[in-house]
C-alpha cells in the first residue's frame, strides 16, 4: 500500500499545500480521501493521473473537503476515464448530492455510493463519527485485524478519537490551528498542533501526519520539530510526501 499527500492545507492553506486529500493505492485501486482545492495539481505532483483515480471518499460537507471534485470529475471525462465514484456515509450524502449536482454537468455526474456498499481491493473499511459541527466521519482501514490507516478528517481532540487512533500504523490527522487558540479549535471541532502531537504520541503510530495545516499551525509545527519536541514518526502533511507500508 501507498500513501501520498495530495493537499495537507485546510480551509485556509499554506502556499503550495493545497486543499485536504489524501491517496491511498493499493496496487489494485486508488481510493482518494477528500478531495480539496487543486486537487489536480496534487495528484500529479504525487506521480497519479486522473484516470488513476477509482473512488474519493468525502468525509463531510464543508466545500473545503471537496472543493476540488467538479474538476476531477471534468478531467476525468475529458481524458474518456472511467466515471468517478463518491463515496461517504448516508448522512453526508443527504446534504452532498444537490451541491454536486449544482456545480457538475449533468452528464459528468459522478457515481454516488454509501460507505457500506464499497470495497477497496479487499482491505476492511471502518468510518467512525469525529466531533464536528456536522456530520463527519473519519475513517480506518485494515487488513487482517491490523489498522494500517486511521484518517481523522476534522475533529475535535476527543477520547473516542484515541482509541480509534490507537494502534494504527499510520496516523494522518488534523492540526488546524496553533496551539495559543485552543479555545477556538475546541469550540469549532478542529484539533490544534500540540493535540494532534498528543494524538500521535498515545496512537503508537510508526508514523503521524500532519494535515489540514494552516500558516500559522505550519509554523508552530515546523518549530517544534526542530527543537525535537515531537514524537518520533511525526511528518509534515506536505504535498507529494509518500509512504509505502
Amino acid at each position: 500500500m501507498l500513501i501520498s499527500i495530495v493537499g495537507g492545507g485546510g480551509s485556509y492553506p499554506p502556499p503550495g499545500y493545497g486543499g485536504p486529500s489524501a491517496l491511498i493505492d493499493t496496487g489494485g485501486e486508488v481510493l482518494v480521501l477528500d478531495c480539496g482545492e487543486d486537487c489536480l495539481t496534487g495528484l500529479a505532483v504525487s506521480g497519479y493521473h486522473p484516470c488513476d483515480v477509482e473512488a474519493v471518499y468525502v468525509s463531510h460537507v464543508h466545500i473545503d473537503h471537496w472543493a476540488g471534485l467538479p474538476s476531477l470529475v471534468t478531467a476525468k471525462a475529458a481524458e474518456s476515464c472511467p466515471r468517478l465514484r463518491v463515496v461517504a456515509e448516508e448522512d453526508v450524502l443527504v446534504d452532498l448530492k444537490p451541491l454536486l449536482l449544482r456545480v457538475t454537468a449533468a452528464s459528468l455526474e459522478p457515481s454516488i455510493v454509501p460507505v457500506v456498499d464499497y470495497s477497496l481491493d479487499g482491505f476492511r473499511l471502518r468510518t467512525f463519527r469525529t466531533e464536528h459541527p456536522v456530520p463527519t466521519y473519519g475513517l480506518t482501514i485494515a487488513e487482517g485485524g491490523v489498522k494500517l490507516v486511521t484518517y481523522t478528517s476534522d475533529s475535535g481532540f476527543t477520547g473516542a478519537l484515541k482509541s480509534e487512533a490507537r494502534g494504527a500504523r499510520v496516523l494522518i490527522a488534523e492540526a488546524t490551528l496553533p496551539s495559543s487558540l485552543e479555545g477556538i479549535a475546541a469550540g469549532s471541532g478542529h484539533m490544534t498542533v500540540s493535540d494532534f502531537l498528543s494524538l500521535a504520541e498515545e496512537s503508537g503510530a510508526e508514523h503521524a501526519i500532519a494535515v489540514h495545516l494552516s500558516p500559522g499551525s505550519l509554523s508552530e509545527l515546523r518549530e517544534r520539530l526542530a527543537r525535537g519536541d515531537a514524537p518520533h514518526g511525526v511528518l509534515v502533511g506536505s504535498r507529494g510526501l509518500q509512504l509505502r507500508l
